[in-house]
């Protein structure tokens, strides 16, 4: 579920809203045995355009930890 709601965030807000980005997505991991919970963030772009995404996406995610 979370992997999902963040994939419509992102897309929404990085892909739409910014252009330039051809392709966002997010992927989950789960540890049970050691309690560890991950995730990632994959995206293609303008090669020119990756530092500025990588801000944008960080702003996002912390724009919607808490929501």
């Amino acid at each position: 579920m979370l992997r999902e709601y963040l994939d419509i965030v992102l897309i929404k807000d990085i892909r739409m809203k910014l252009g330039n980005t051809y392709d966002i997505y997010s992927f989950t991991g789960l540890d049970i045995l050691l309690g560890e919970l991950s995730l990632g963030i994959s995206f293609s772009c303008d090669p020119s355009k990756v530092d500025e995404r990588l801000v944008e996406i960080i702003k996002a995610i912390k724009c919607y930890r808490f929501r």
